[in-house]
């Protein structure tokens, strides 16, 4: 949603000024020669470039990774770097072999790769953002540490962990080659 505001909203509030048709239609090389454009705030929640950052993460991982590794985003927690998500490198450079930028979004939250956003689905999102603009703003009920919702650490694979499941994979693959030159000698 606030990736939709950033390319709806005007440049005056640092956002790009698309259209419904042009933020439907946008491709990443449209958005490489746009970013620049997009403002930066003081505050890292509210900066246009993060929220731009934080959506590229997504659709790059979903493009190139599992659904549970987009849905893993959305729990995990932000590494140490700078406080701006925006400053740091492109999180997934597969953002830049989606098809569309604002892909649809089916009702279990999985993203369609292959379909952009409904129009119709764009100026819901364009209400829900003027509704929580023109409302009230929402008092925050401090949350005791103990409802927290715990997060699982990430465990971080080693350098031979991984070498060994390369020469595992290696092997699998030579076996596997060797079953199907075998079958087609048979033939």
């Amino acid at each position: 949603m606030l990736f939709a505001a950033v390319l709806l909203a005007p440049p005056s509030h640092g956002g790009l000024g698309l259209d419904r048709p042009g933020a439907l239609e946008l491709r990443p090389e449209g958005l490489r020669r746009l970013r620049d454009q997009i403002s930066v705030a003081e505050d890292s929640a509210s900066c246009p470039a993060c929220a731009t950052w934080s959506w590229l993460e997504v659709i790059g991982t979903n493009s190139g990774w599992s659904h549970g590794s987009v849905r893993a985003l959305g729990h995990g927690r932000d590494e140490e770097g700078p406080a701006h998500r925006h400053l740091r490198p492109d999180p997934s450079p597969d953002w830049h072999l989606c098809l569309g930028l604002l892909p649809a979004i089916d009702r279990w939250g999985w993203i369609d790769s292959y379909r952009s956003m409904h129009p119709a689905s764009l100026s819901a999102v364009i209400s829900a953002i003027a509704l929580l603009l023109d409302g009230l703003e929402p008092a925050y009920a401090p949350v005791p540490a103990a409802a927290a919702m715990p997060v699982s650490p990430r465990r971080q694979m080693t350098r031979e962990e991984e070498e060994r499941i390369l020469k595992r994979a290696d092997e699998l693959t030579a076996r596997v080659e060797a079953i199907l030159r075998e079958f087609d000698a048979g033939r």
